[in-house]
């Protein structure tokens, strides 16, 4: 027989009211759940509503309807969906389509969950699970965890409309087709409403995981580009079913105009270039004209030729043609730095030449009657704003600022947004200049929207480069959380990031706590962090919150501390690891007694404890000068990464361990592959 449940038992913000019979009564419980029309956004999230509800109490009765429109004289039912009946309840948003906004209205499991559109219907059912006590504490199959009680009723009141418009991912690293659809599965449960695919083809990223590049321990899967795009359709799929704005390409629009394939880092030769060709190619400093670094995908263009814009807008055209489905078409520049052109014919900076282009793509599309927005990139060079030309139409692009080589240690929120700044140098020489710190960053952003006020959206690396740097990971939650809440005052709506799939070791706090700003600006960040922490490992989650606190600040030190300084916070860091043995004791112990997702949280911190401590003696050894005793405990880490792999797949990148072994330890050895291996 299950117990009575109190209200504070609860780990819910919102108000649910849920009650057990009288003891010796017997209770029947049936909720109606009926469903507008038939989007197949909607009907999946009345199938994830039944799924959900029924693992939190399996005797639960639920029956579902289908009707075509709202009917307000249907009583003692649950409606689901989008109807102009409902659309005063909901939040107000500029553009229904790309915002979103959640209505849920539940008395005495009698009420309405809709929405701005029919993807924040399915947030609005995942919102109404979550104040039931549901979560998803990572983005994997055993990331969920589904509270069991029994319900009487339901009371549910949220109305509220997404900070942002932009709150979306994009696609990174090695994955395999289950990392991907993990991501894609978490972002409405998390409120975040997009998914980006780079490249035309997404070739790259799969098959680095399929063909076990970084883990000689494993043989290569020998899956094919066809197989890779065939899962990409049905993932695609998956994007679609739950209403998700899908963006697409990015870097490769200058390899189409040469003949030249590039979905992704590949290297070819010179004499790979056709000869009818190579006038279109960006020339070097010294007079040659040839593939910079031998990779298409980083090589730019003559922009001042119009032969070689017109093929680049040609290109974009004819893929948003056969690509109808796609919501915003990347158009981007190469991914490579230090290549712009240097021929006599380019006589103007580099964002001349792209605004110029984008004018010519926008009369293309418009014309054809496309809808796709263009995105257009500050990157590398584009990072300074062009001085002549303007934008035509602003309603068709959108700006993304990725600022690159910014420091993730400083949080745009800790400026003073009111200071005018003078813009960084830039070089003319062909060389790219590397912009570090936020306020240059910030000072080139603000050059940019004086030219252009349209839509925008941040582009950032927290979860791709910056987490080499923490291996906590708090800090950098805190600063990415600090990040989305200020972004509205840099003007920017919303965030695009640049993340590996597999980022959730040991915890999703950064992803967690990015989702949760980009949906509230208003949100603290210690709530929530506390509430994170508590639904991934129980009633021991504020200890363990407390112990990644600890660890960001001894990995993440001031700079001009000593030598001996240094030795010293690496050694009092152990020391908290081993601090922590108890609690992981105890909880890794509980398997069959705690939530398996909790269970797993506590697993994937045992894994972590040995990584930690194989990073921090290897630390040590290098504050000690014991260059070969670093070595081989780098080579140890490595081997053990390798052999637990599978037991870890899900939530870390391999490449993400061993680079951190190799920026903060100096790790160079053959057991790592080279970065040209890397290359596909």
């Amino acid at each position: 027989m299950k117990s009575k449940l109190r209200l504070d038992e609860i780990p819910c913000e919102n108000e649910i009211r849920l009650a057990a019979g009288e003891k010796g009564e017997k209770t029947m419980t049936r909720i109606t759940l009926a469903r507008i029309g038939k989007n197949k956004t909607v009907c999946y999230a009345v199938e994830e509503l039944v799924r959900c509800l029924k693992v939190i109490d399996v005797e639960l009765m639920i029956d579902v309807r289908l009707y075509d429109a709202y009917d307000a004289s249907v009583k003692s039912v649950i409606w689901v969906g989008v109807d102009k009946a409902l659309a005063s309840l909901v939040p107000p948003v500029r553009d229904a389509y790309f915002d979103d906004a959640i209505h849920i209205d539940i008395t005495h499991g009698v009420g309405v969950i809709t929405g701005a559109n029919e993807r924040s219907v399915l947030i609005a059912a995942y919102r109404l699970l979550r104040e039931m006590g549901a979560a998803w504490v990572r983005p994997t199959d055993d990331g969920e965890i589904l509270p069991h009680y029994t319900v009487v009723s339901i009371d549910a009141h949220v109305s509220e409309a997404a900070a942002y418009r932009n709150r979306a991912i994009c696609i990174e690293g090695c994955d395999c087709y289950e990392n991907v659809l993990g991501t894609i599965k978490w972002i409405p449960r998390a409120g975040m409403s997009g998914y980006y695919f780079q490249f035309e083809k997404p070739l790259t990223f799969f098959e680095k995981w399929y063909n076990h590049v970084c883990n000689d321990l494993y043989p290569n899967e020998h899956v094919s580009k066809d197989d890779i795009l065939h899962m990409v359709a049905s993932l695609e799929e998956e994007i679609a079913k739950r209403g998700l704005l899908l963006h697409y390409y990015g870097h490769g629009f200058t390899s189409g105009p040469l003949g030249l394939t590039a979905d992704g880092w590949g290297l070819m030769d010179d004499a790979d270039i056709p000869e009818d060709r190579r006038h279109l190619i960006a020339m070097n400093k010294d007079g040659v004209r040839t593939l910079h670094n031998r990779m298409p995908l980083c090589t730019n263009l003559c922009y001042s030729n119009p032969e070689a814009r017109s093929l680049m807008t040609d290109t974009a055209v004819a893929y948003c043609e056969s690509h109808p489905h796609v919501d915003y078409l990347h158009f981007w520049l190469s991914d490579g730095a230090d290549n712009i052109c240097q021929c006599p014919s380019c006589t103007e900076h580099v964002s001349e030449y792209y605004v110029m282009m984008l004018n010519e793509l926008d009369e293309k599309m418009t014309a054809k009657g496309l809808h796709q927005k263009v995105v257009f990139l500050l990157y590398h060079d584009t990072l300074w704003a062009p001085l002549k030309e303007r934008f035509r139409d602003s309603d068709r692009f959108v700006l993304m600022f990725a600022p690159s080589g910014r420091d993730f240690r400083t949080s745009f929120a800790g400026l003073d947004l009111s200071v005018e700044r003078a813009l960084p140098p830039m070089k003319t020489d062909g060389k790219t200049t590397r912009v570090v710190a936020v306020e240059d960053n910030l000072a080139l952003l603000r050059a940019w929207q004086k030219v252009y006020g349209g839509e925008s959206f941040d582009y950032d690396y927290h979860m791709c480069f910056a987490r080499n740097r923490d291996f906590g990971f708090f800090d950098l939650s805190r600063v990415m959380f600090e990040d989305m809440k200020t972004l509205a005052d840099i003007g920017i709506d919303g965030m695009v990031s640049c993340q590996m799939s597999r980022c959730s070791f040991p915890t999703n706090l950064p992803s967690q706590m990015m989702a949760d700003a980009l949906w509230d600006r208003t949100a603290d960040f210690e709530k929530q962090s506390s509430r994170y922490f508590r639904e991934a490992y129980g009633e021991d989650g504020e200890a363990v919150k407390e112990f990644f606190r600890t660890v960001s600040a001894h990995l993440e030190l001031k700079e001009g501390l000593s030598v001996e300084e240094k030795r010293t916070a690496y050694r009092e860091l152990k020391r908290t690891v081993y601090e922590l043995d108890r609690l992981l004791s105890r909880n890794h112990g509980a398997r069959g007694k705690l939530p398996f997702a909790v269970w797993k949280s506590w697993d994937y911190l045992v894994y972590y404890r040995e990584m930690l401590l194989y990073y921090l003696d290897a630390l040590i050894a290098g504050c000690e000068g014991k260059e070969e005793e670093r070595t081989e405990i780098c080579r140890a880490a490595i081997r053990y990464l390798k052999h637990h792999e599978m037991d870890v797949y899900k939530t870390l990148e391999f490449w993400t361990y061993s680079s951190l072994l190799a920026r903060e330890c100096g790790f160079k050895d053959p057991i790592l592959k080279t970065e040209d291996q890397l290359q596909l």
